[in-house]
This record gives C-alpha cells, structure tokens and sequence, in this order.
C-alpha cells in the first residue's frame, strides 16, 4: 500500500486469518473476529 494516499478521510481496515463470515439465513450475514489472539501462550 502507498502511504502517501491515506489523509484524515481514509478508512483502514485491518483484517485477522480468524475473522469469519456468519451466515444467518434471510437475515445479514455477520462478521466475527475473536478478541484474542491465537497461537503459543506465554
């Protein structure tokens, strides 16, 4: 990504390999991301 493009009226979305999509039938979709990260515990 070029920094030089992003100003106070760029959206940054920083996405997760854990976030999902939940489909809910008729009703939107969602979409989840955990809070915690995972991997090795310290």
């Amino acid at each position: 990504a070029d920094s030089e493009k992003a100003d106070m009226a760029t959206c940054i979305i920083i996405g997760s390999p854990e976030t999902r999509i939940i489909k809910r039938g008729e009703r939107p979709a969602l979409v989840y991301t955990p809070r915690s990260a995972a991997g090795p515990r310290k």
